[in-house]
């Protein structure tokens, strides 16, 4: 069994510190949440969803949050944005980023930040851990994201008919031509 473990703070009109620690049991994979910017979430096994505090009104100032997102070995994770909306003023403080794997030896996926960034196309991840990182600075408007994660099965190998490829955003399947044989 694995478990998901959330951790944040809240700040409080007299500068306090408040630590709220909750740990749910779940079916397989481990799931963590970390910093004082995270929103609701709903982190399971094989999909879930994030979005950052106070969303869909506007995020707080100066918070941070990551998400650690463990899904069994074989399977891959997708991303897809309901809602990307951070003040652009400075994307060095105000943002949201994914990353292939978890703790020091990650490799950033994507990062994006921007007022109402669309982004229509799926997001994957070249493994099954993944770290989903937002953090907010100084800021007067966006209302921060929405997003939800689901997992594939990855064999390694390409669909009959098809040609594997790597890429900088995993592998890439491309099917043949058909052509006929001389008669």
């Amino acid at each position: 069994m694995g478990r998901a473990v959330m951790v944040g703070r809240e700040p409080t009109g007299a500068g306090g510190l408040v630590l709220s620690i909750l740990i749910i049991l779940t079916a397989e994979g481990c799931r963590a949440q970390k910093g004082d910017g995270c929103g609701p979430s709903v982190l399971g096994p094989s999909s879930g969803t994030l979005s950052s505090l106070g969303y869909p009104g506007t995020y707080p100032n100066d918070t941070v949050c990551e998400w650690e997102i463990s899904v069994p070995r074989g399977s891959r994770v997708h991303f897809r944005f309901a809602e990307l909306d951070f003040e652009n003023s400075n994307c060095q403080v105000n943002y949201l980023r994914l990353y292939n794997g978890i703790g020091p030896g990650r490799s950033e996926i994507v990062k994006y930040c921007g007022l109402s960034t669309k982004v229509k196309e799926l997001v994957e991840s070249a493994g099954h851990q993944v770290t989903v990182q937002f953090m907010s600075g100084t800021h007067r408007s966006g209302r921060g994201f929405y997003l939800s994660y689901s997992t594939t099965e990855h064999t390694g190998k390409a669909p009959s008919g098809h040609v594997q490829r790597r890429s900088h955003s995993g592998v890439d399947y491309f099917k043949l031509p058909v052509s006929k044989a001389p008669e």
